[in-house]
């Protein structure tokens, strides 16, 4: 979806993410050392964000386009478990650094695919701005 907002031309009204590695550079080097599976993002991106490589991700993530969004396009991001926090952290400062209409949700008892009845009804809400923690 953030690949969508930054590179389509498609009209949106509103827009709510979650659980989204975007292949943005903080998502890289936050996640760069886990186990599975090795160098699954280098792989998608053709290359490392260093050196030559950086331009491709420049290019290609989400994150280095966030001007590209509408002002009038309210996002919504949600942070489904803790961890999430890190995945869409560069995503929300970015959109919030640049003025852009953002939430951002997160389930501090959230599990990666929402089970509680609450939990899944908040991704749906009408969004407004400002800082939501559930």
């Amino acid at each position: 979806m953030k690949h969508a907002l930054t590179r389509s031309n498609f009209k949106f009204a509103a827009v709510s993410v979650s659980d989204g590695i975007d292949m943005g550079y903080f998502v890289y080097v936050s996640m760069a050392n886990r186990a599975y599976p090795v160098n699954e993002m280098d792989q998608i991106m053709g290359a490392t964000p260093s050196g030559s490589g950086l331009e491709k991700w420049i290019a290609q993530s989400p994150g280095f386009g966030a001007d590209r969004v509408s002002s009038s396009i309210p996002v919504r991001i949600v942070a489904t478990y803790p961890l999430d926090v890190l995945v869409e952290w560069e995503w929300f400062s970015m959109m919030k650094r640049l003025g852009k209409p953002v939430d951002f949700v997160v389930f501090l008892d959230g599990v990666h695919l929402l089970e509680k009845p609450w939990n899944r009804m908040i991704p749906k809400e009408e969004t407004s701005t400002g800082l939501i923690s559930g």
